[in-house]
Formats: structure tokens, sequence, C-alpha cells
């Protein structure tokens, strides 16, 4: 049990230290600003022509064209200006693998960096190219190759300013960074939620393992986006990060569902959490060894999430069928969402090659996301309630109603903890005090009237406690009868002149038959020879001392209070 805890807290911390390093290695994006003029940036739909048996056809695009075999299309156009140098052209299709041409002058021809890239991947991403000196003397030329016969479908190139261009791209996947700053936020309040309930004493791991895969999903979705593979800084490492933060970002949310279901599923979901950390450690070994690229071992990580997904929806499908709960149902809503949103966009992503698969994926996982939260949000307002109804009830169980007081019970509790040296203390004083004719209190003027008397003599005993010192305790035993508890030696004497000034005070303020009269009896808890006393001698001794005090007041030898 002991091993098996350590496991998860180092787990746990080796998860929460894996988001530091993600943000710290790959570090924030850089947009490039230019300092020159700001146009407005246009797409260049018309101008351009194909040149074929010395005839010259005219061209509008966005335009789908045939490739067959190894061959490319080029496309020419003349529009371009003079003024439009130091302006960038943004062309996109890097999938084709374009080039650009300006006269016999290359601008661009796309290369890999130290990552090497598919062609969804290379989808996400545009050419930008800084036009140089000699725009508008020369033709610009676009040639595409397509390897394997297929369709093109070419788009537009826009020019425009540095900033332009940019704030378009920006514009483009503005849907997909909403998403991610809605992870990012909805992760950092979960962790905010936990860490409050944690100080709170209430321990709700969910709310960690939410947090912690909100957090690397986030990560995830931004370094796989094409803004970052344009502008971020180590884009080469940053994608490694980011392969790793996909096939370890399930890890979390597996750890909910444990924590969810019953403990003889969690066999099942422990082994699915070990395959995913087997399969990030073997892919890494892989390309470190033979440098076989993640890319090429993504579709391994793809089925294992797949199969990983409909191995718990059928978990949580088969405690719901049994025990009818909403945390389970909400689990099973969410996972099925998560799942049809998974293969939908591994149909884009493997059988249509469509770049922007991601988005779908992204928008099942918040939803998800949602009903994972809503769930979480009800168990733990439940549960809370029923904290608090439990406290309210300990608390009542312990307290005496009219006055406010603890009760006998508190008391007692009070008086072994005094005993046991539970409280740290060398010795104590116990007072007990009485009140007397409260029978005929309420004989007389009515039960009301016996409770005002009860609630100030309570206001008596609670002022003289606080007047005393921090150190002093005051109880309500019974009906008429109230104790202080004081730490330290000689307490009592000084508790009791406080408790005479009191109630002349109170007595002052008060018609006749309202006022209090009381009666004391103190005890040590330590005895003469420095032993400590039992809890019950402690009592009965400080219960004889009242009676004599009581006796001594009868027969006119002392005055009570």
């Amino acid at each position: 049990m002991k091993m098996s805890k350590g496991w998860k807290q180092f787990e746990r911390t080796l998860l929460v230290l894996l988001v530091l390093l993600l943000f710290a290695l790959t570090g924030p994006l850089r947009l490039r600003s230019g300092g020159g003029e700001q146009s407005r940036a246009t797409a260049l739909r018309t101008g351009w022509y194909q040149l074929s048996d010395g005839g010259r056809k005219e061209i509008q695009l966005p335009v789908r064209m045939e490739a067959s075999g190894e061959g490319s299309i080029e496309l020419w156009n003349d529009s371009l200006r003079p003024e439009d140098a130091g302006k960038v052209l943004s062309v996109g299709g890097v999938q084709y693998g374009p080039e650009v041409w300006l006269g016999e002058t290359l601008l661009y021809r796309y290369k890999d960096n130290a990552f090497p890239k598919n062609d969804q991947m290379k989808g996400k991403l545009w050419a930008d190219i800084t036009l140089p000196q000699e725009t508008g003397t020369e033709p610009l030329r676009l040639i595409y190759t397509q390897t394997g016969a297929g369709e093109l479908i070419i788009e537009a190139p826009e020019l425009g300013s540095r900033q332009e261009i940019t704030g378009r791209h920006l514009q483009k996947v503005s849907v997909s960074l909403v998403i991610v700053v809605c992870m990012q936020c909805l992760g950092v309040i979960s962790l905010c939620i936990y860490l409050y309930m944690r100080r709170q004493g209430i321990r709700e791991e969910r709310f960690l393992d939410v947090s912690l895969f909100l957090l690397v999903c986030g990560f995830w979705c931004l370094t796989d986006s094409g803004i970052y593979q344009m502008y971020g800084k180590n884009t080469a490492l940053g994608s490694v990060l980011s392969f790793y933060a996909f096939m370890l970002m399930s890890i979390p949310m597996l750890h909910f569902v444990r924590n969810t279901l019953k403990k003889e599923s969690g066999v099942v979901v422990n082994l699915w959490i070990a395959a995913l950390y087997l399969n990030a450690l073997i892919q890494g070994l892989l390309n470190k060894m033979y440098g076989i690229p993640f890319i090429r071992m993504l579709v391994v990580t793809h089925l294992l999430l797949f199969s990983g997904v409909l191995c718990m929806i059928f978990l949580l499908w088969r405690e719901y069928r049994i025990e009818k709960n909403l945390q389970s149902g909400l689990c099973l809503y969410a996972f099925s969402v998560l799942g049809l949103s998974g293969v939908t966009a591994l149909v884009l992503y493997w059988a249509f090659r469509i770049y922007w698969y991601e988005a779908v994926f992204q928008f099942g996982i918040l939803i998800y996301i949602a009903l994972m939260f809503w769930g979480l949000i009800c168990k733990v307002t439940e549960d809370i309630r029923f904290r608090m109804e439990q406290r309210i009830c300990e608390r009542m169980s312990i307290e005496d109603r009219l006055t406010g007081m603890k009760n006998r019970k508190a008391f007692e509790k009070y008086l072994q903890n005094c005993a046991r040296d539970v409280e740290g203390v060398k010795d104590a004083e116990l007072i007990f005090i009485q009140m007397e004719d409260l029978r005929e209190f309420n004989d007389t003027y009515g039960m009301s009237v016996g409770d005002e008397s009860v609630i100030g003599t309570a206001g008596c005993v609670k002022r003289a406690g606080a007047l005393a010192g921090e150190g002093v305790r005051c109880f309500r035993v019974s009906g008429n009868e109230f104790a202080a508890v004081m730490t330290g030696q000689d307490g009592g004497e000084t508790f009791e002149k406080l408790l005479v000034q009191e109630v002349c005070r109170y007595n002052g303020m008060v018609t006749g038959r309202g006022r209090l009269h009381l009666s004391c009896g103190s005890s040590s808890l330590r005895k003469q020879d420095g032993s400590r006393r039992t809890v019950s001698d402690w009592m009965a001794c400080a219960n004889q001392n009242l009676q004599k005090n009581r006796d001594s007041m009868r027969g006119g030898g002392r005055d009570d209070v």
C-alpha cells in the first residue's frame, strides 16, 4: 500500500514537472512585426495563367487541378508592381511542395527542419516570402509538385505587410486559439479548486487530474498548430515535445476514470496507463537509437488511444448499467463524445489528409471536459453539502442551544484531554459555577425569566473567561451549572474575582427579579504531591468545594457571588 501511494505521488509530481518543462523549453510565441508600411492584405485571385504549347490559359484562384504522376503545375502572374517590394507574399499548399520564383530567382522552397513533417502537418503551414526589390520587373511563378496522382486545391496567395499577413494567419486559426485559451483557463481554475479544497481538508484528486489533462492538452494544441510552427521558438524541439504531450495527455483522465469507477475496474485502467507510458518510452528509444521519425509511429499512438477510449466507454457503460449514478453516466457520455470526435478526426487525418482535423478533436475535447467538469462540480457540491451538514450536526451535539456555550459532552472531552496532557498543560484549574434559585425563578416568574437568567449567567461567565486570558474554556454542563477550566496555577482566584465584577455589573442593570446569585467551587488538576488527578476525582473535588461554599453561604458565613 505504501509503495502504491508513493508511486502515485511520484507520477503526479512527474506530470506536473512535465507541464512546466514543456512551457519552459518552447517559450512564448514571438510574433514578428514589420516596421514598414501598413497596407491592407489582398488575395491575388486574378492575373494567374498557365503556358501550354505557346498559348496562355487564364486561371482564377482558388482552383482544383489534377496532377498526374510526378508532374508539376506551374502558375504565372504579372500583376505585381514595383511598390509591392518589401511586402509579404503568403502562399498556402505547403503540402504540395511549392516553389516560388521571381523570374530566375528562387524565393522559396520548403525544407524540413530537424523534425520531419507529413502532408497533414505541412497543410497547416504557409510560405511567407518577403518580396525583393526586383518585384514588378519580372513575372511571379509558382510551381506545385504532387507526388502521386491526385487533385490539388490551390488557394489564392495573399499580399500585404508583415503585420497584416500575421493577422490573417491568426484569424484563420482563431477558433483553435480560443479553445486553447479556454483549456488553459479551465486547467488553472481546476488546479486552484484542487489546492483550495485540499487546504480545507477535502481531497478530490480528480480536479488535479482534469487540470493536468487540460494543461498538457492545451500545450499539444498550441505546439501542433501552424501558428507555432511559423512563429514559435525552437519549433523542432517543440514538435518533439508536442508528440510526447500527445502520447501522454490521456493519462490524467485515465486516473480520473480510475477514481470514478469501482476498485475492481482499476486494474484495467492501470494497464492502459502502463501501455501509454510504455508506448512513449519505446517510441523515444526508437527515435533516438534508430532515427525513426515520430510521424511514422503516429499510427500506433492513434490505435492505442482509440482502443483505450473504447475500453473506458465499455467500463463506464458496465458500471452505469449496474449503479445508475450520475457520475458514471456523465463520464460515459463524455467519453462517447470524445470517441466520436476522435474517430472523426482520424478519418479526416488518414483517409482525407485534411489538415484541420485537429479542430474537430479540440471541439470534442472541450465538450468532453465540460461534461466531466459539470459532473465533478455536482459531486463536490454534494460532498460539501454533506460535510457542512455533518459539521453542523457535530457542532450542535457539543453546543448548548440556549447560551451558545459548549455543553457537557464537550466539557468532559476537554477534561479528558487535559488529564492525558493532550492540551500540553502542566496544571489546570476547574471551577464549577452554580446558579441559585433557578427553579424558584421559573416557578415564580415563568420559564422566560428563568431563561433570561441563564443567558445572563452565561454572558457573565464568558466575559470573565475572556478577561482572564486565552487559556480559559467555559461550558454549560447542566441546567443551572456552568464550568470554567483555566490552564496554569492560581487561575481560579483570578477568574472568580472577574466573575464577581461581571455579576455585580449585570445585577446593576436588571430589576430585582432578574438578579443573579452564583456559587463557585474549584479544584486543581495536580495534587499537592505533584501527581495528576483522574477526571472523576478532579470533578468530585471541585464539586465538594462548591457544596462547601454553598453550605457556608446558607449558614451566613460567606456571601454568594
